[in-house]
């Protein structure tokens, strides 16, 4: 379950950046429900890392080197 503005749309599929070595990688996933705030998803392993996208930065790109602060 992910609040529904964390989903993000990379290459026309629905999902969600993750941080996994210090790079960006997208992860499609499957919306298996929503509610007005929320959405069940499909796709992300327990231990993933999502990347929370701030609207001042630059557009992530797949294996794109990132910092974590």
């Amino acid at each position: 379950k992910l609040p529904s503005d964390k989903i993000v749309f990379y290459d026309s599929k629905a999902g969600v950046w993750i941080s996994k070595n210090s790079k960006a990688h997208f992860v499609p996933l499957k919306i298996e429900g929503r509610s007005d705030k929320y959405v069940a998803v499909k796709g992300l392993k327990s231990d993933d890392k999502i990347i929370i996208l701030s609207p001042n930065k630059k557009t992530l790109k797949e294996g794109m080197r990132i910092h974590n602060d």
